[in-house]
């Protein structure tokens, strides 16, 4: 051997590593990983649907509640009516009922109640529509998983 042979150091040869798989963990770790994942996913669905279900049979006791003040405030409005609501015409009778309306406590109360009602409908939808959007992200996140555990499978060839 010359001198210069010897003074070149030993190239290695590059490793053939398996396709990248996104993750800093052998494959076999990174498939686990994986799975536990997608249980935690499934983990969060269930108390999703549960808090979903709850807030739309909140929204569904809150209606009806309405519902039943409304028709409430039809009897109010009608005994006052009967007890003697006078005015030269329409608009005066309607003005005189609405001050003996707004005079009257049961009146007041149930208009009360419907206003607390309808600012829980609003509520309750909103959250609603938030944990309906947070659970289709996650059902979502669940189906590209899956596709994408096929696509490899797929060009793995194992289908």
């Amino acid at each position: 051997m010359t001198t210069r042979e010897e003074a070149k150091p030993e190239q290695k040869k590059p490793e053939q590593n398996p396709k990248p798989t996104g993750s800093i963990f052998p494959p076999a770790i990174a498939q686990v990983l994986r799975m536990f994942e997608t249980r935690s996913i499934f983990e969060r669905l269930g108390p999703l649907s549960v808090r979903i279900e709850a807030l739309e049979f909140e929204i569904v006791e809150s209606r009806s509640v309405i519902s039943a003040a409304e028709m409430a405030l039809e009897g109010i409005e009608a005994r006052i009516i009967v007890a003697g609501v006078e005015g030269k015409n329409e608009t005066e009778r309607k003005a005189q009922l609405l001050v003996a309306c707004r005079a009257d406590a049961l009146y007041m109360r149930a208009v009360s109640e419907i206003d607390q009602h309808r600012t829980r409908i609003g509520l309750a939808q909103a959250s609603a529509d938030r944990l309906k959007r947070e659970y289709r992200a996650l059902t979502l996140e669940i189906e590209a998983r899956n596709a994408s555990k096929l696509l490899v499978a797929g060009t793995a060839g194992e289908l």
